[in-house]
């Protein structure tokens, strides 16, 4: 795979719309329900039990992380009483590292953890984070949308709920679409089981999320940079042995007590022997240089990687998590117990099918950063493509599919659009359903009603009206059609008044 390295940044946000935001509302609470009555998930798709155990193995793995004692004590006492909490903090502080500990903890009590993660490619993706843990395939005949958003939630907050020690955490929760904000919203406010977020100071979070720290329905935890003898005490750790008093000073300096950023740093020091091993202590024998920033190090380190790395990282920061199968096609030659051992990764399963997520956000946004246009433009196509392949049929692949040929341009495959479109309709995803449906190359083949749902759906009732209008004046309309249809029109007539 060749790639030419640039330094342009992707961006990336989903903005909640007027009318989502009304579904989003944490005032809403008739929405999601208080005491919701259980429910049970279709066995034709993956429980949410059945998942509940995926991220395990990575929990079991973890260290408590240095330095964040009091914050483990006090998050830990927090969710005992089910008290949801969100851990902020800057790129690279270690807020996920802190909820693995957490979760860890939790899961050596014998309950159950439910790890739900945001990804920058999935952002995109309506219910992008929580799509497996959906009920779709039972929604009330309604054309209600909220309705059926409501229903859909409820069922999910209810299964989940039913162990209440169960942990769910919701990591990097400033990559969630809105969609799957509102279900760790209604999972908060619910207040059976107990919830922890992790976001990213500065970055744009889901309204229906900051709503719940703001308003004290959820208690706001902010990580700071570790003190000096924290840094010594985690290099040491990475090091597997005592520094001397410059190096943890000049690490302390440089890493400005942020845990990624050192490990970079230490990283970088051992390959350029500024920190060597004498005499069972490692001793710092550089220059002291200017600070750099976490993203300068990292973009360092991925660019001595090596292509494959880069190409890997890249392919997850769009559509992660990937099947191992599928980076295997996509960079052959990447290697990815190396990218595991480096900490690039981390990967859930063995084989073709084990699932493969960035270790941590800024790795893939970096990784794409570094990928020349033409090639970061062709990484949709080529994972949609595979991802075509795959034997999945669930919403979910469908979904992620359509989304993928869209942005790439790719507009040859109408009748995923279209179908991908009736599931985001389904959804309430009612303006991604109209994006794929005005990419259709011949609108002629469009269901008329599968349009007209969706503009009802999204609030456009005007335009909703005139398209029904323009289906009465269609001669082959059987009359039990044209019955629907001018329901329809008295429908959004209401709507309009």
């Amino acid at each position: 795979m060749m790639l030419n390295v640039v330094d342009d940044r992707p961006s990336r946000l989903l903005q909640c719309s007027e009318l989502r935001f009304r579904v989003c509302s944490v005032r809403n609470l008739d929405v999601i329900g208080r005491h919701p009555a259980h429910g049970v998930v279709s066995p034709s798709r993956p429980s949410l039990i059945d998942n509940a155990h995926m991220h395990l193995d990575r929990v079991d793995r973890t260290d408590e992380p240095v330095g964040r004692a009091a914050e483990l004590d006090l998050i830990e006492s927090r969710l005992a009483g089910r008290v949801s909490v969100a851990v902020g903090g800057q790129a690279g502080v270690g807020k996920t590292h802190l909820a693995r500990a957490v979760a860890a903890r939790v899961h050596a009590t014998g309950a159950p953890v439910e790890w739900i993660t945001g990804a920058t490619g999935r952002s995109r993706t309506p219910f992008g984070a929580v799509l497996r843990l959906l009920p779709l395939d039972d929604l009330p005949a309604s054309d209600d949308f909220v309705a059926r958003d409501a229903h859909m939630i409820r069922r999910a907050v209810a299964a989940l709920s039913r162990d209440t020690s169960r942990l769910i955490v919701a990591d990097d929760v400033h990559l969630f679409d809105d969609w799957s904000a509102l279900l760790v919203q209604s999972l908060v406010l619910d207040g059976h089981v107990a919830v922890i977020m992790t976001l990213r100071s500065g970055e744009s979070v889901p309204a229906s999320l900051s709503v719940l720290w703001k308003d004290r329905l959820a208690e706001r935890v902010d990580l700071l940079p570790l003190g000096t003898g924290e840094v010594v005490a985690l290099a040491s750790r990475l090091l597997g042995g005592a520094i001397s008093e410059s190096a943890g000073s000049w690490l302390a300096a440089e890493s400005g007590g942020n845990p990624l950023l050192l490990a970079g740093l230490v990283a970088d020091a051992r390959d350029s022997d500024d920190l060597t091993l004498v005499e069972d202590e490692w001793q710092w024998s550089g220059c002291v240089g200017a600070g750099r920033r976490l993203q300068d190090v990292i973009t360092e380190r991925l660019r001595t990687a090596g292509e494959d790395d880069i190409g890997a990282l890249g392919a997850l920061a769009q559509a992660e998590p990937l099947r191992a199968g599928t980076l295997h096609e996509l960079v052959p030659g990447w290697d990815l117990a190396r990218g595991e051992t480096r900490g690039l990764v981390t990967v859930t399963g063995r084989g073709v099918a084990a699932e493969v997520r960035l270790a941590h956000p800024l790795f893939g946004e970096l990784a794409l950063g570094l990928l020349t246009p033409d090639a970061r433009g062709a990484l949709p196509r080529r994972i949609a493509d595979i991802l075509a392949t795959s034997g999945d049929h669930t919403e979910e692949a469908r979904i992620v599919e359509a989304r993928l040929r869209l942005e790439s341009g790719d507009h040859t495959r109408p009748d995923l659009f279209a179908t991908a479109a009736a599931d985001a309709v389904r959804m309430g995803a009612a303006a991604f359903a109209l994006e794929l449906l005005d990419a259709i190359q011949a609108p002629a083949t469009v269901d008329p009603a599968l349009r007209i749902q969706a503009l009802i759906h999204s609030g456009d009732y005007a335009t909703a009206t005139d398209a029904m209008f323009e289906r009465l004046d269609h001669p082959d309309l059987s009359d039990s059609d044209r019955v629907a249809v001018f329901q329809g029109i008295v429908h959004t007539a209401r709507m309009l008044d």
